[in-house]
């Protein structure tokens, strides 16, 4: 379930076909001070970043938000539940990954000390794909 703010802010957005500079404010100060709350709201924001046009703060934001919402699920040993690392990868690899998919899965993989292998495989593949992120993007 998503918050009553973020639907209305998708709405907004998704009508106006593009974010700008003060929507990427709205959604950090806003909508998001806290982080998301559910994966339903994590997958909206990766969604919205395959439905508009965005401007360039978004990128760090999107990325260092559902950075912030997958190390909040992390186990006290600092590992990912397995339910959870399949979601995070099943919502980023919904068509072709966005570069900005790419960027959290090797966000994830490089905060998250004990990422699993199926996350670091995923970002690794990605690498290799059409359009994938400029080389050095994630070590090995």
């Amino acid at each position: 379930m998503i918050s009553n703010s973020l639907r209305e802010f998708i709405d907004r957005v998704i009508d106006k076909g593009q974010m700008n500079e003060r929507d990427v404010l709205i959604l950090r100060d806003d909508v998001f001070s806290n982080g998301p709350a559910s994966r339903a709201e994590a997958d909206a924001l990766i969604a919205l970043d395959r439905l508009v046009t965005v401007p360039e703060g978004w990128s760090d934001f999107l990325v260092n938000t559902i950075l912030g919402f997958t190390l909040r699920q992390s186990t006290v040993s600092g590992n990912l539940p397995a339910d959870f690392v399949n979601w995070l990868i099943s919502s980023l690899d919904i068509g072709q990954p966005t570069e900005r998919a790419i960027r959290i899965a090797a966000a994830v993989v490089e905060e998250a000390h004990c990422a699993d292998e199926y996350l670091r495989r995923f970002a690794k593949m990605t690498m290799h794909r059409p359009g994938g992120p400029e080389p050095g993007v994630l070590a090995a």
